[in-house]
């Protein structure tokens, strides 16, 4: 951001400040939080939908990009601890909902960027030429994947496996059902188990 002050004197006279104001403002950068990897979790992202136009439909009805999170560990996770975004530098962009996931159980979160809609709908949209999906509690990026791996048409979904570790599925399967095709990429250091970063 630049910027520069002027002021005014009793005569009429401006002054500004910087001198070369135009030229030469003053200067700060903004910068989003840059959260360290933390330690791979019970939670995951499980499975992404970055160009949804004609497969699953929300409780509105409409064809939204959505993300599924699951819950590999063995015991309850509250996901109002959890964050979700799109963005790893803004990583606290959506609160997930105050809802209690249980082992093995899987959760949708609507990214279509309209909160109205209900609590499971993020703020954000996946860009179907590749976004970032981060998955965050407040201290450390616990999960994140690339969308830029799923293939790019409305009827492609990428998801990960349990038998497999950082494998993406083609398809849209919520609920766990995928297949192993494609590798997510590792956007922030090494693999840790079953794909989280």
């Amino acid at each position: 951001m630049t910027y520069a002050f002027r002021t005014a004197t009793a005569d009429g006279r401006a002054t500004f400040f910087p001198a070369a104001n135009q030229t030469a403002p003053y200067r700060y950068d903004v910068t989003g939080v840059d959260l360290p990897r933390g330690e791979a979790g019970a939670l995951v992202v499980n499975e992404v939908m970055p160009s949804n136009t004609s497969i699953v439909v929300d409780d509105a009805g409409e064809y939204e990009d959505w993300v599924e999170l699951y819950n590999r560990g063995t015991a309850p996770i509250d996901l109002s601890a959890y964050t979700l975004s799109d963005d790893p530098y803004d990583p606290f962009a959506f609160r997930l909902p105050a809802r209690v996931l249980q082992p093995r159980e899987h959760a949708v979160i609507w990214c279509d960027g309209d909160g109205s809609q209900g609590p499971d709908h993020a703020p954000f949209r996946l860009d179907k030429d590749g976004d970032s999906v981060v998955l965050s509690d407040a201290t450390s990026i616990v999960d994140s994947v690339d969308t830029g791996v799923v293939r790019r048409t409305s009827a492609s979904a990428g998801g990960r496996t349990a038998r497999t570790r950082g494998t993406c599925a083609d398809g849209p399967r919520p609920a766990g059902r995928t297949h192993a095709q494609e590798r997510w990429p590792s956007r922030h250091g090494p693999s840790l188990p079953w794909g989280g970063r």
